[in-house]
C-alpha cells in the first residue's frame, strides 16, 4: 500500500455539530476527538415565541400567523397540564408538515390541525382521560 501525506491549506477550517450525547441514540465523543474541537453549548430554541415563528414560517396553508399561535397556545397549555413533556422544534415541524401535507381535501383546516395534534403529540399519551381532555381543549 502506498502512503502519502495530506496537508490542509492554511485557510482550511472544519465545523462540526452534535446533539447532546444524552439525546436518544447518541454517544459522547471520545476525549481524544473531543479535545480537538472548541465546544460551544447552544440552548435549544424552545421558547413559545421561537416555536411560533418557526411554525408560521413553515406553514403553507390558511392564516399562518393564526395557526402558529394556536399551535403554540396548545403546546403551552399542554405543558401546564403535563410538565414532564418537552416540546422541541422537531415536534412543531412534524405537526406543521402534517397540516401542510394532509391530502384529504374534504377536511377543513381545523380538522387537519386537530388530527395533526392527535397524530404528532397525543398518540404518545397512555392516559385516555388526558387524551380526551386535550381533544376537548383543541376543539
Amino acid at each position: 500500500r502506498a502512503s502519502f501525506t495530506l496537508t490542509a491549506a492554511e485557510s482550511f477550517r472544519i465545523l462540526a455539530t452534535m446533539n447532546p450525547g444524552g439525546d436518544f441514540g447518541k454517544k459522547e465523543l471520545s476525549p481524544a476527538l473531543r479535545n480537538r474541537f472548541t465546544e460551544i453549548w447552544v440552548e435549544g430554541g424552545n421558547t413559545p415565541e421561537e416555536l411560533r415563528q418557526i411554525a408560521e414560517h413553515n406553514l403553507t396553508c390558511g392564516d399562518r400567523a393564526e395557526m402558529a399561535d394556536k399551535m403554540v397556545t396548545f403546546i403551552t397549555w399542554f405543558k401546564e397540564q403535563d410538565n414532564k413533556r418537552i416540546f422541541t422544534v422537531r415536534d412543531i415541524l412534524t405537526w406543521v408538515r402534517y397540516v401542510n401535507n394532509a391530502r384529504d381535501s374534504s377536511s377543513s383546516l381545523v380538522n387537519k390541525f386537530i388530527d395533526g395534534a392527535k397524530t404528532v403529540i397525543l398518540d404518545s399519551i397512555s392516559s385516555r382521560d388526558i387524551y380526551d381532555h386535550c381533544t376537548d381543549f383543541l376543539s
